[in-house]
């Protein structure tokens, strides 16, 4: 009943516009007369066809006249270019000419002194007597440079008997012009001028040659003051660029053969045209023959600089032009509002009654006959307008309610609850929402009950839900999968509603369709959001806490242990920072492909963070042992395929990973303790050389927590005055004091003595090294200050960290230190090791050379025991090296030590460089170590390390 209601209504409306023809026409004709269809011209269209007539002519005048400005600046270009390219050719060869006079000269020249053996003096004297030239030299028949302006490469005759100038003049006798060259001695691009020299019976023995650096040739006076626009060239027959009037060092010696231009030139040889260059500009050029070589003179003038007044001529024409047309146009309009418009509403108003507006009005304006005219047919319509009020007010509401249901954004579906199939009722009606929604057109949905809208992903609970419903006769909501005609999911909440008869007895059922798709994307994207990670979809931290409680809830309920490996990637930082973000994201994206490859489905793969993942493994085993030796079995396969390389973009790359392992053990565990067990043992696994797999055992937690209360009692440590400087004196081949390093010690009020390989790794880990370092540094010039002021200036040494170094400001904090305390810096020596050097040598170098510039001297520690290397020792403002200990422990009675360190000691010889040897303990070391020519020497058997005040007190007694 709903549908064929508001059918009927667009019938009627539609029928009432059809059918019923425009009042205006309503004209009766007598019996008998026949209808003509005369021609239909409208004011409007003849006015503006006369305005069309006297407006195109104009315009193609104006065309032709810019056109013909264009060909002639066109071609008063091309002669200009032709001009410069005849004056390029006739200095050229000038040039030439003059060029093999002078080459003729020097010839006899030579020739009158070829029994001498020696270099004519010329050669010295050619760069003064010819500056415009790059050098000058003599061959040999067997293509050697005897004599040369130039020094020739190493000291020793440079060859050149396979150069295509060289092989010219040999073969025609002839004085030659030779291609680009790059030339052996000057190591340019040359052309080389060559003249063959003869002896007194007319042999030739050789050829004296002059190269022109095409880099520098003028190819014409003044080429300089040309405008920018304007370029000359000399190409040779093969397109290869000879001379360039600028930027000649990009462009001479290229070939550019394949160019337009070139070819033209080649194939024309003298001319004239217009062709884009080499280096896509286009130009007008000449280009013209130079008599003598094989080179063309090429002069090129950018068409936008040719075509510039033609251009402008055009603007101004065209806005001349447009500004007539609007005139007319205007002109024309205004008339046509004049004459027109008043019959035009006319007609309008019948259109509009035509199509069923029966309030239209004609406006009372225009002449006096149009208005009469007016009148009488606004009272025809208010008459019409009387006899239709009440069957358009019947039909007003049906119009009115179909049209907001076919507006809708929402889809409306009617539905005949008295035909069903399979329990569905069929539909009886659908909106246009529903068509452009679905794709299923009105005649496709009707009759068919709603179900051809399911698919695969359609909730079978949903579909049940709605059985129900219907069987309920009740009103109903529900949300469900829907799929359009294209196969596309589009999620509907729908609200059911029963439609009954006065006698209760149901007739429809109206669903109002909501599309939300849009919310349950973003619901969707929300939650992967929440509970995956972004950049490999693996599940974030969130889940896998989630999965971990399941699991140990599950564990405690089965009495089936599981496990937690923890993989940290070991290199990716180095891959990271050198390739850049994007590789690492793609690697991280790769591991994790291999991780669930390896995991297998039945264990769950995470993301945590960085380079950090972890794999969940349930059910593993009832016993302990068994579920270890599992777990631990699926870490050495998981790290196995991590050190397989991973292609990125054409590049191998190499991570591997530290694994550590923990096992689900009992009820009392949390996610939490799990997950930091799984870590404690990767970080055990990192501390045992990376690459390895740890399982978690109690003792390890036991080294954390030690760690960490050692970290927080360093932390107090300086301010509580703890920490203490130690002296090591260094003494000289007589055992006489030459120097000292400052060492720091920590005495803990509990634990004691700490030695420096615990806490000072742990001071560079938590970035505590950078105070610490520079109380130490302040503690040392403070020292040296007083030793001068007791008039002993005795050099001392400190350890300066590589993070204390690589900190922006440290040669300003160095220099403030050394300003307040008023210590001599020449005595202050810094300490670094070889491992400072690795990462960004440059800048090493750069901040060396400016602590250097305030008197501090380097000595690299340990030295021969990581990165050792001449190729920077010779760059970098060193002092001395300090031999390590391990070589000297063994050096008198090791070979190979012994042999290192001697190699050591003659390497400092030779670059000047002081050597301290530190461990001395024994004679036979000192002896050793003196027999070879080591200067200092730092041990036990000389000195212990000793408070601070105490080695000030023994400097002073030794002074005394």
């Amino acid at each position: 009943m709903w549908r064929r209601t508001i059918d009927n209504s667009r019938c009627l409306s539609r029928a009432s516009s059809a059918a019923d023809p425009p009042l205006s026409n309503a004209v009766t004709h007598p019996v008998g007369t026949p209808l003509s269809n005369p021609v239909k011209w409208s004011v409007r269209g003849l006015l503006y066809t006369l305005s069309a007539a006297a407006v195109i002519p104009a315009s193609v005048l104006l065309a032709l006249s810019i056109y013909n400005q264009y060909q002639s600046d066109e071609r008063d270009a091309a002669v200009s270019a032709h001009n410069l390219a005849q004056l390029t050719a006739d200095n050229v060869q000038t040039f030439l000419s003059d060029s093999e006079q002078v080459l003729r000269k020097i010839a006899q020249r030579l020739e009158a002194r070829a029994a001498s053996g020696r270099c004519d003096p010329i050669f010295g004297q050619f760069k003064d007597l010819y500056p415009q030239f790059t050098n000058l030299s003599q061959s040999t028949p067997d293509g050697s440079i005897v004599c040369s302006t130039i020094a020739q490469p190493g000291n020793s005759a440079a060859f050149v008997g396979n150069a295509a100038w060289f092989k010219t003049v040999y073969s025609t006798r002839k004085f030659t012009v030779g291609p680009p060259y790059l030339g052996p001695v000057t190591r340019r691009t040359v052309a080389v001028l060559a003249q063959p020299v003869f002896d007194g019976a007319g042999n030739m023995t050789g050829s004296v040659q002059m190269p022109i650096d095409l880099a520098k040739f003028r190819v014409i006076p003044g080429a300089e003051k040309l405008p920018e626009s304007t370029i000359i060239s000399i190409i040779d027959s093969a397109g290869v660029l000879v001379a360039r009037s600028r930027n000649s060092e990009h462009f001479v010696g290229k070939d550019l053969s394949q160019a337009p231009a070139i070819k033209l030139l080649l194939q024309q040889r003298q001319g004239t045209g217009r062709s884009i260059t080499s280096e896509g500009v286009e130009r007008v050029f000449g280009f013209v023959a130079i008599p003598g070589t094989e080179w063309f003179a090429v002069a090129g003038i950018a068409t936008d600089v040719v075509l510039y007044s033609a251009r402008r001529s055009a603007m101004r024409s065209v806005a001349f032009g447009s500004v007539t047309l609007l005139f007319i146009l205007a002109l024309t309009m205004y008339l046509s509002r004049r004459i027109a418009a008043p019959m035009a509403a006319v007609a309008r108003t019948a259109r509009q009654v035509a199509a069923g507006d029966l309030d239209a009005r004609v406006p009372l304006v225009g002449p006096a006959e149009i208005a009469d005219f007016a009148v009488q047919f606004n009272r025809m319509l208010d008459s019409v307008r009387a006899s239709q009020g009440q069957l358009a007010q019947a039909q007003s509401e049906l119009i009115l309610l179909g049209t907001c249901v076919s507006h809708l954004t929402d889809m409306v579906v009617i539905m005949d609850a008295r035909n069903t199939v399979h329990g569905w009722p069929v539909i009886s009606f659908v909106n246009q929402a529903f068509v452009d929604i679905t794709g299923f057109t009105r005649e496709q949905a009707i009759g068919r009950p709603t179900t051809f809208l399911h698919g695969p992903g359609t909730d079978p609970a949903a579909i049940a839900h709605i059985g129900a419903g219907f069987a309920s006769y009740a009103p109903f909501r529900q949300q469900l999968a829907n799929y359009t005609r294209d196969g596309v999911q589009v999620w509907i909440e729908l609200d059911m509603i029963p439609i009954r008869a006065a006698d209760g007895t149901l007739q429809h059922w109206v669903s109002i369709e909501r599309n939300v798709t849009a919310r349950k994307l973003a619901e969707q994207r929300i939650e992967r959001l929440a509970y995956f990670d972004s950049l490999t979809g693996l599940p974030n931290r969130t889940q896998l806490m989630e999965r971990i409680d399941v699991a140990l809830a599950a564990a405690a309920r089965e009495r089936q242990l599981g496990a937690l490996l923890f993989v940290d990637l070991d290199n990716f930082k180095q891959i990271n920072d050198a390739r850049g973000h994007a590789i690492g994201d793609e690697l991280l994206q790769l591991v994790a492909q291999r991780l669930v490859a390896v995991a297998g489905a039945a264990n769950t793969v995470a993301r945590l963070g960085g380079d950090e993942f972890v794999i969940l493994m349930t059910a593993v085993a009832t016993q302990p042992e068994a579920a270890a030796r599992t777990a631990l079995s699926l870490a050495e396969t998981v790290r196995g395929a991590l050190t397989q390389p991973f292609e990125i973009r054409d590049n191998s790359y190499n991570s591997g990973a530290s694994i550590g392992v923990a096992l689900l053990r009992c009820a009392e565990q949390s996610a939490h303790d799990l997950l930091r067990e799984a870590d404690t043992a990767m970080y055990t696994a990192k501390k045992g050389g990376r690459d390895r797999v740890a399982l978690f055992e109690p003792i390890m937690q036991t080294e954390v927590e030690l760690r960490l209360a050692l970290e927080h009692d360093l932390a107090q440590a300086l301010a509580a005055g703890q920490l203490a400087v130690h002296v090591q004196s260094q003494v000289d081949q007589r055992g006489q004091p030459a120097g000292a390093e400052l060492l720091m010690r920590w005495r803990h009020p509990v634990r004691g003595f700490v030695p420096p390989s615990e806490f000072i790794p742990i001071a560079e880990d938590t970035g505590m090294i950078l105070p610490l370092g520079a109380w130490m540094l302040e503690q040392a010039c403070d020292t040296l200050a007083r030793l001068r002021e007791a008039g002993n200036a005795l050099p001392l040494s400190i350890n300066v960290s590589p993070r204390q170094f690589r900190q922006a400001d440290f040669v300003r904090q160095v220099e403030a230190v050394l300003r307040k305390t008023g210590a001599p810096a020449a005595q202050l020596i810094f300490e670094v090791t070889e491992g400072l050097l690795i990462n960004d040598l440059d800048e090493a170098i750069a901040r060396m050379a400016d602590l250097a510039a305030l008197g501090i001297r380097f000595s690299i520690d340990d030295f021969g025991t990581g990165y050792s290397s001449l190729a920077y020792l010779n760059r970098l403002s060193l002092h001395e090296l300090k031999i390590d200990r391990s070589f000297v422990r063994d050096a008198p009675d090791n070979d190979t030590d012994a042999a290192i360190v001697k190699m050591i000691l003659s390497m400092a010889r030779h670059l000047g460089l002081r050597v301290v040897a530190e461990g001395v303990e024994t004679q036979a070391q000192a002896k050793f170590l003196i027999a070879n020519d080591c200067q200092l020497m730092q041990g036990y058997l000389f000195a212990r390390p000793v408070p601070l005040a105490q080695w000030q007190r023994s400097m002073t007694s030794q002074m005394a």
